[in-house]
């Protein structure tokens, strides 16, 4: 989860790097470092615990002059966040330098095998080792490329790696195995540039390779070679990719988490505009267009992700079961890509990951590539390594998110969902046409509902002030407001480091309300539908034991009065839509609690928005 870079050229390095470290700092923000061999072609290092910003103001008086680098910002895995285990890592003699994002599963091994020789290590990580390996490799007269292939091939899990050395000064080397996030090449006009993700490098290349596994590259300053990890060179694919804006602002807004959700009205209607087109005879989709008989035969559908898209997903299924009618289910990416599912090429893989490159979603896709399924990615990156497994992608279109914690991304992986629902049922003939676009008709007053639901947000930061004394939330749902519990407590815990847990209503009398007191405030979303007096004999149950409850009510409804201790309304819209509507107070909520509290909302700690590691 950790974001590299790499810089060759003849701009100032250490600029380059902190530019493009910062645009990674959503990989990992724990502590970061950069190496830059400098004007007197001796390799110099500055690395501290914290962000970026303090890796900068400690180089505005020792800047580091030079134009070939590389460096990192990092999520700790082995070793706790400090000076000493923060990257880039050198051997003990300090001529081969790394930066590393993965976990080395069979480090301890080649530690001790390593300690045997008589080498000492400075740190508590697992990257440390990889310098040390290519330095071994280096002493034993194997060139430069030699050791950092024979090191790649010596090491097992899944890694993206840059590695320079001054025995072969000009060159920065990086390989790429399994799914620890992607390894992108950048070209420019007489230098080069290597990162984790071509956000890091879009402002100064649109001109990209990206690493497959099991590849290595060697860069120097205006030109790479490729090739496979112990196998020949190849000449790349090259892309040429409209890259998004990277400069971002807050506004007015304290924080980009707030400012995500205010703005999901928009994105929305961004998004809708994107997907759809009114023609005068009927309504057609611009990016939903799917192959002819793509889906003729499938006659099961698995939906995965993590997380956030996880939770999306089970949304999804409940849109594809009730529009398309094809057998779904759920299934979490981190146990599906072990699992022993009956799958074959009439099963149809829905993956749906915000940044393309989560490591368990990546290793599911490739799983099921293996066994011909078809494969649908919804993602909000363009060029992603999730996108070059996938047969088709659909983009959310939801804009850059920033925060840590998805708000925006997840209603556009929600709207996708829908019109993929859609799609799929209008295809294989079980939603009638003029349903089908009725549904469409009615998804375009989303914006409009959800500024209504955003225009109580004064109404929500009270509520929040008043409840941040809790220190546990339970949330409640049922239908395709169930996974909307789950997410809600998701975004509390992320951003406030409470806990709370999100269940399906139809749960609470099999163990969760003997959780039930005066301590514990319960987030009930009873919204008037079919589920509705489900949802009310539970809120009365929860009242008989003294439970404090906050609900989601549909607006008008006053049926709840006295049960409910805080109402929050939401406008009444098809039962489709809810979701969309549900979610904002929640996040909101979340928001206004974490604020409330002093802590970091966009950085939570030990998190990071991208999981490109187990």
């Amino acid at each position: 989860m950790c974001g590299i870079v790499g810089y060759l050229g003849y701009r100032n390095a250490q600029d380059v790097i902190l530019s493009s470290l910062q645009k990674l700092e959503y990989r990992g923000y724990d502590s970061c470092g950069l190496a830059i061999l400098n004007s007197e072609n001796t390799i110099e290092y500055m690395k501290t615990a914290g962000k970026i910003n303090d890796l900068k103001e400690m180089l505005i008086e020792n800047r580091i002059p030079g134009n070939f680098g590389i460096g990192h910002t990092r999520w700790a895995t082995h070793g706790k966040p400090d000076d000493r285990n923060a990257h880039p890592h050198s051997d003990g003699d300090s001529s081969v330098w790394i930066v590393h994002n993965g976990i080395i599963e069979n480090y301890q091994e080649l530690k001790n095998e390593l300690q045997s020789k008589g080498y000492k290590f400075k740190s508590e990580t697992d990257s440390e080792i990889i310098a040390f390996l290519i330095s071994d490799l280096l002493k034993q007269e194997y060139s430069f490329i030699e050791s950092v292939e024979k090191t790649a091939q010596m090491i097992t899990g899944s890694h993206s790696v840059l590695a320079m050395a001054d025995k072969d000064m000009r060159k920065v080397i990086g390989f790429r195995k399994g799914h620890a996030g992607g390894l992108v090449v950048g070209y420019g006009n007489d230098e080069m540039f290597v990162a984790s993700d071509m956000s890091a490098i879009g402002e100064y290349t649109n001109k990209l390779v990206y690493l497959e596994t099991d590849q290595l590259v060697i860069l120097d300053d205006n030109s790479a070679s490729y090739k496979d990890i112990g196998g020949g060179y190849f000449e790349p694919d090259h892309s040429f990719i409209e890259v998004p804006d990277t400069h971002f602002s807050k506004d007015d807004f304290d924080h980009y988490m707030i400012k995500e959700i205010i703005e999901q009205p928009r994105s929305i209607y961004n998004s809708l505009s994107n997907k759809i087109i009114f023609n005068d005879d009927k309504i057609e989709f611009e990016d939903f267009i799917l192959p002819n008989n793509f889906t003729k035969d499938i006659n099961r559908i698995i939906l995965t992700g993590m997380g956030t898209s996880l939770y999306a997903c089970e949304i999804g299924q409940y849109y594809i079961e009730s529009l398309a009618n094809i057998p779904c289910q759920t299934e979490d990416a981190s146990e599906l890509r072990y699992k022993d599912s009956p799958i074959d090429e009439n099963t149809l893989l829905i993956s749906v990951t915000q940044s393309g490159e989560t490591a368990d979603t990546l290793g599911a896709m490739s799983l099921f590539q293996t066994k011909g399924c078809k494969q649908i990615l919804i993602s909000n990156s363009i060029g992603s390594a999730a996108s070059r497994i996938a047969d088709i992608e659909i983009n959310i279109n939801s804009g850059i998110e920033i925060g840590v914690a998805s708000t925006k991304s997840f209603t556009g992986s929600i709207l996708s969902l829908l019109f993929l629902a859609i799609k799929l049922g209008a295809d294989k003939g079980t939603l009638p046409i003029p349903e089908a676009e009725s549904l469409i008709l009615d998804s375009t007053k989303l914006p409009d509902l959800m500024n209504q639901v955003v225009e109580m947000n004064p109404q929500i930061e009270m509520m929040a002030k008043k409840y941040s004394k809790y220190n546990h939330f339970l949330y409640l749902g049922r239908g395709f407001n169930k996974p909307v519990a789950f997410e809600g407590a998701l975004k509390l815990k992320e951003v406030s480091y409470i806990h709370a847990e999100g269940y399906s209503a139809g749960q609470m009398k099999h163990g969760p309300i003997a959780l039930v007191d005066n301590n514990i405030p319960v987030i009930a979303m009873a919204l008037t539908d079919n589920y509705y007096e489900k949802m009310r004999n539970t809120i009365q149950e929860i009242k008989a034991r003294s439970g404090i409850l906050i609900g989601l009510v549909t607006k008008g409804n006053y049926d709840l009065d006295g049960l409910i201790d805080d109402v929050i309304e939401i406008p009444e819209c098809p039962k489709y839509l809810t979701p969309f509507l549900t979610i904002i107070p929640l996040q909101l909520f979340s928001y206004y609690i974490a604020f409330e509290l002093g802590y970091d909302v966009d950085q939570p700690r030990n998190l990071a928005k991208t999981v490109t590691v187990e």
